[in-house]
């Protein structure tokens, strides 16, 4: 899961990006993914109206007063350093905007909806602390490359590797794949083509067509594996950063890195 380090893969450019064949449920074994928090659903909903006021989607999220929190949480965060606290709902949702908003709510949503115990091969403050770091960094990042896109850098980031807590409490072989995964130095998805037709990145993508992520994140999501070269999204890759010279690219990773503890506490559990 390293930030500036990806390998082509065997078989991505041809894996399908939507589940019309119902690949996800095969794949679970019949299990259904959770829907997501009522509150989540009816803000997204009221985000998807072009006359909606923003007041009116803050109206909807303080009516879970834990959701609420955790989001006031993550905007407040050393990655989204904001000049002065957010304390309200109400200022968030209109400091951010329609697509930050959406973006951030999915983080919360999705984190949420994961399983939360640990299976085979799946440690979930280890999973959370990576994606954490990773999301932070692509923060990080946007700040110079996409600075009103931020949140969905981060979302997109924090989430790429979803799938992997459903496979493995889901998929009974597929704990064995992380084990060696972690033991070892080959690339997931490498290991995933070896075991299985399908790899994370797709099952991840099938995730995204049933919670209806919006296009551009699932499409970041979709793709974090495939080869730069061939890969168009959206949501650049951290390989093509406007020219940004590879030295300052690893120096705001690491700027990220450095922030992304605060971020981590928010997703792993208390201790």
């Amino acid at each position: 899961m390293a930030v500036l380090r990806r390998k082509s893969t065997r078989a991505q450019a041809n894996a399908p990006r939507s589940d019309e064949g119902g690949g996800l449920r095969s794949v679970l074994g019949g299990v259904e993914l959770p829907t997501f928090p009522a509150v989540v659903m009816a803000a997204i909903e009221k985000l998807g109206e072009p006359d909606a006021a923003l007041d009116q989607v803050a109206d909807i999220i303080v009516r879970d007063p834990g959701f609420s929190v955790q989001l006031l949480k993550i905007v407040n965060s050393a990655a989204f350093a904001p000049r002065n606290q957010v304390r309200s709902v109400h200022q968030a949702v209109v400091m951010l905007g329609r697509n930050e908003v959406e973006s951030l709510l999915l983080s919360v949503a999705v984190q949420r909806s994961l399983p939360r115990e640990r299976a085979t091969g799946f440690e979930p403050d280890r999973f959370w602390a990576t994606s954490a770091r990773r999301a932070a960094a692509a923060v990080t990042l946007a700040e110079v490359v996409d600075p009103a896109r931020r949140s969905e850098y981060f979302t997109a980031s924090l989430l790429q590797d979803m799938a992997l807590p459903v496979l493995a409490h889901h998929e009974h072989r597929y704990g064995e794949v992380l084990d060696e995964w972690h033991r070892g130095s080959e690339d997931l998805v490498d290991l995933e083509h070896l075991r299985f037709d399908f790899d994370h990145a797709t099952v991840a993508s099938w995730m995204c067509d049933q919670w209806r992520f919006p296009p551009p994140l699932a499409d970041a999501v979709a793709r974090h594996h495939d080869d730069p070269a061939a890969a168009d999204t959206e949501l650049p890759l951290v390989h093509d950063l406007y020219g940004i010279a590879k030295d300052r690219a690893l120096e705001l990773v690491e700027e990220g890195f450095e922030q992304a503890e605060g971020v981590a506490g928010m997703f792993t559990r208390p201790r």
